[in-house]
């Protein structure tokens, strides 16, 4: 049984968007390791490290329509994420991972994905 600690971890991840989240990078590896969901007021990035080894991840703040991030938060921590040159940089732990919040936008309209692996 979950302490309350546990359960105010687990608590944000219990309650259902309705939007399911798109792999951004089939065919590169054995699995997909960065996920776009895109919200009604908000899209979220989900980064995987599926390695045994740490690894850092560079990823522009705007994807396949999605908006040009001014801003970046992490989903975990609440902390705001660095966005320099308009990209963000994560360091993820063996098994780990993370998630971006950044707020609706317009769409980009250079056409561009914006995302790097």
């Amino acid at each position: 049984m979950l302490n309350e600690i546990g359960l105010e971890m687990v608590r944000p991840l219990l309650e259902p968007t309705g939007v399911a989240a798109r792999p951004l990078d089939l065919g590169t590896g054995p699995r997909a390791s960065l996920w776009l969901q895109e919200g009604a007021g908000e899209d979220r990035l989900t980064v995987i490290n599926w390695t045994d080894a740490p690894v850092v991840r560079t990823v522009a703040a705007g994807a396949h329509g999605a908006a040009r991030a001014a801003t970046v938060r992490s989903f975990w921590t609440g902390e705001d994420v660095p966005v320099v040159d308009g990209c963000s940089r994560i360091a993820l732990a063996p098994h780990a991972s993370a998630v971006l919040i950044w707020p609706k936008q317009a769409p980009r309209r250079d056409g561009g994905t914006g995302w790097n692996a």
